[in-house]
């Protein structure tokens, strides 16, 4: 989905709004304030766009065939029923609330006068429709503690008598000490606790309050998240999608955003049946739940375990409904005879029963006691001189005595020989679930548990179904866990050994493993044979260097003139100076892979954007169909991309410059992926010199890696493209400023472009002091 910097400014803004009352004293006055949704009213002169605009997603998405998901529903169908037969601003004032953080709110702390100087009438028909509750549903003693003022805490501590300890005390810590003192208190009548009488006290403090109803709000979260698969396939931004799904509906019905035009071709649905949309519904819910818990730093352990324990149990069900038929694996024993180190050395042919076997045993150890090996003392280190080697089989279970342990040694001697890679399994639960035990395993890492991280990584490999693009993530994260945290050189150097196997695994992620691989040999020769060799070219370097602002990444360029001047700017932007200030490049550019994404999308926009391959143009807000980027928009369009790569390769630089700059004239400004079209100062005139200066073979050789693996060979592009177009010459540089290094996805790109003979140099910028 198409974001703007107003956007992302606006989600700073509700964020610092939201965040800056969360602390505050007993002892001090405060005055809160809910604050407003957070939407610019300044974006449309119309004061109530928000509500024509989310009608307007609600129609396209209940309008599509995807819509039944919805529709088909009585409870979904009554929900959106019951709101269209709403007054007009009860619609306004439900649509401003839904998309406000989804909690109860104080009544006399609601102010929307575009809509009304009175709530209270629209409120209360919301009320009565169920699309709103009211504070009679509302119970939780926390939850009501937090919505009183500090003034009105302060009255609720004489009304209850505290202790003169709970004075001047932050407002959590007030809360949590007060339900915690009144939990602890022994009732006068068995219908009368303490928690009661608080509760009692506190709403009457209190007053009205209204929460958007759990129906309603699934429901509209559903159409949001329908909206963001039908047009990009993405809701990793699920923290903001009803927000971003208004102003990106603003954006369009102001012209602000013109999407590519294309005709819709839709078969089959999305998802293969309702309950199957339920079940990602609810891993999106547990997704949200991670990341907001991330955000607020309120992780811990147990939660990260209920989490990762719902997400297996989603995983678990679909994984009995996807068999991948070539894939071996370590079948599962009897749990007492797995527990015995060497009973499970053999390997058998992959069974689904076998699989399900391991991953119901790995759910096992989540219920286990709190205990933590790297919040203990730190492992001892198994070093070729002591009882672990090389050549001994891979344990990641030693010294552990947990259950669900066998599975991380079968799963590290697997050889997995085929992954599904259609681009409907992004749209399973179980792909979703994938990435949120992903975002699991990162968690376990900030939390310096290791041990619970590579079980978590051990599982997902374990599986060759979902996640086919993340393997070789999973696989380097592993080597690295066991290399630098758990200090257990031969299991990483052995895991690193069956990534190499691994077909999914990226040619960057192995040159990443390779290198750790050559670390952890050392002086051991004899295990270097069995190392796949890498030819990496290295290029030619050069050293500048430049006053650099203190406290400051910026560089100083000073101006040799008369009137002489100063400016500052990034370490690309000095390069580019010293560049173009010599003579010898009067064109250079700051594009990194945008160069060779904007010139393949132009040169291929019609087989992009071509209506026949069924069921991936389903909307009409899409930047590019949605199997774009992966091994099936290849597959599925194989004979006219192959037929574009040739006529490329034996065309006339002339003729393939006048078909790009026609594209680029048709289709100028619109929102189509990989290209800026701001970034190119002289437009179509920049992509005719580029295309002459760089020839057609390179044009032709960069079509085809892009064309079969476009998301992971974007990343890694030199910096800058120079081009001199009187001598039709062209050369990349990557820059690195001072104590930056090439990473691997730079290195293969610059030997990639080096066996394609084009100039590359790497170009280091020290700073000095003025």
């Amino acid at each position: 989905m198409f974001f703007t910097r107003e956007r992302y400014s606006l989600k700073r803004e509700r964020h610092s709004s939201s965040s800056s009352s969360s602390s505050c004293s007993l002892s001090t006055s405060n005055t809160e304030g809910e604050g407003d949704d957070g939407v610019c009213e300044s974006f449309s002169r119309d004061p109530h766009y928000y509500l024509t605009n989310f009608m307007a997603s609600v129609s396209h998405v209940t309008s599509s065939v995807d819509g039944h998901y919805i529709t088909s529903n009585e409870d979904k169908s009554a929900v959106l029923t019951s709101f269209k037969e709403a007054n007009v601003h009860s619609q306004q004032l439900l649509v401003r609330l839904y998309l406000r953080k989804h909690r109860w709110l104080r009544v006399d702390k609601l102010s929307y006068p575009e809509i009304s100087n009175d709530l209270n009438p629209f409120l209360k028909e919301l009320v009565k429709k169920k699309l709103l509750d009211d504070d009679s549903s509302l119970n939780d003693p926390n939850e009501i503690l937090c919505l009183l003022k500090v003034d009105q805490l302060k009255l609720l501590k004489e009304q209850l008598h505290l202790p003169s300890s709970f004075n001047n005390l932050p407002k959590n810590q007030f809360i949590s000490s007060v339900l915690d003192y009144c939990a602890k208190q022994k009732p006068l009548l068995p219908h009368l606790s303490p928690l009661l009488a608080l509760k009692k006290k506190a709403k009457l403090l209190l007053g009205s309050c209204v929460c958007v109803s759990e129906a309603c709000f699934n429901v509209f979260s559903q159409i949001s998240l329908l909206f963001s698969l039908i047009t990009s396939g993405d809701i990793h931004d699920d923290e903001t999608l009803p927000q971003s799904l208004v102003y990106h509906m603003l954006q369009v019905s102001t012209g602000q955003i013109v999407y590519p035009k294309y005709d819709i071709n839709v078969v089959e649905p999305l998802f293969s049946s309702c309950e199957d949309f339920e079940k990602f519904y609810s891993v999106h819910v547990l997704q949200q739940k991670l990341s907001s818990l991330v955000t607020l730093k309120h992780l811990t352990p147990p939660m990260l375990r209920d989490i990762m324990e719902e997400t297996c149990v989603i995983l678990l069900d679909e994984l009995k409904s996807h068999s991948c038929t070539n894939t071996r694996s370590i079948a599962s024993e009897k749990s007492t005879a797995l527990m015995e180190r060497g009973s499970h050395d053999e390997l058998l042919t992959y069974n689904e029963e076998s699989r399900m076997n391991g991953l119901e045993d790995l759910l096992c150890y989540s219920d286990r006691k709190e205990k933590r090996h790297s919040s203990a003392k730190r492992r001892k280190t198994h070093t070729r001189k002591g009882g672990s080697t090389f050549d001994d089989p891979i344990d990641l279970t030693a010294g552990s005595d947990d259950e669900g342990d066998h599975i991380l040694n079968s799963i590290i001697k697997c050889s997995c020989v085929c992954y599904p890679r259609a681009w409907r399994l992004r749209y399973n639960p179980g792909s979703l679930c994938i990435y949120v035990l992903t975002l699991c395993v990162e968690s376990w890492e900030k939390l310096r548990d290791y041990i619970e991280a590579n079980r978590l990584l051990v599982l997902l490999l374990s599986q060759g179904v979902f996640g086919y693009y993340k393997r070789g993530h999973w696989w380097e994260r592993l080597a690295l866990n066991l290399d630098s945290h758990l200090k257990e050189k031969s299991k990483s150097f052995q895991c690193i050994m069956m990534a190499f196997k691994d077909s999914s695994v990226s040619e960057s992620v192995k040159y990443a493993l390779y290198q750790r691989a050559l670390r952890l040999t050392g002086s051991n020769a004899s295990l270097l044979p069995s190392l796949p060799s890498f030819s990496i070219s290295e290029c030619k370097e050069v050293l500048l260097t430049g006053i650099c602002q203190p406290n400051t990444p910026l560089f100083i360029i000073q101006d040799h003139t008369p009137c002489s001047s100063s400016s500052v700017c990034t370490v690309e932007g000095f390069a580019i100076h010293h560049y173009t200030g010599t003579g010898c490049w009067p064109r250079a550019l700051h594009l990194e892979g945008a160069i060779f994404t904007s010139l393949f999308l132009l040169l291929f926009w019609d087989i992009i954007y071509t209506n026949e391959v069924p069921d991936v143009f389903r909307g009409h807000y899409q930047t590019a169909p949605l199997d774009f980027g992966r091994e099936d928009f290849y597959m599925s369009r194989k004979s006219a991309i192959d037929s574009k790569l040739d006529w490329i390769k034996r065309s006339a630089i002339d003729d393939i410059t006048k078909d790009a700059s026609s594209c680029w004239n048709d289709h100028l400004g619109e929102n189509a992926v990989g290209i800026n079209w701001e970034a190119f100062p002289n437009g179509s005139e920049d992509i005719v010199d580029l295309i002459k200066c760089l020839g057609s073979d390179v044009l032709y050789r960069v079509c085809e890696v892009f064309s079969r693996d476009y998301y992971r060979n974007r990343g890694g592009v030199p910096d800058l493209i120079l081009w001199d177009p009187s001598k039709g010459t062209s050369k990349f540089v990557e820059v690195k400023g001072p104590g930056d290094r090439l990473s691997n996805k730079q290195r293969i790109w610059i030997s990639r472009l080096m066996s394609w003979d084009s100039q590359v140099e790497v170009c280091r910028v020290e700073a000095i002091r003025s």
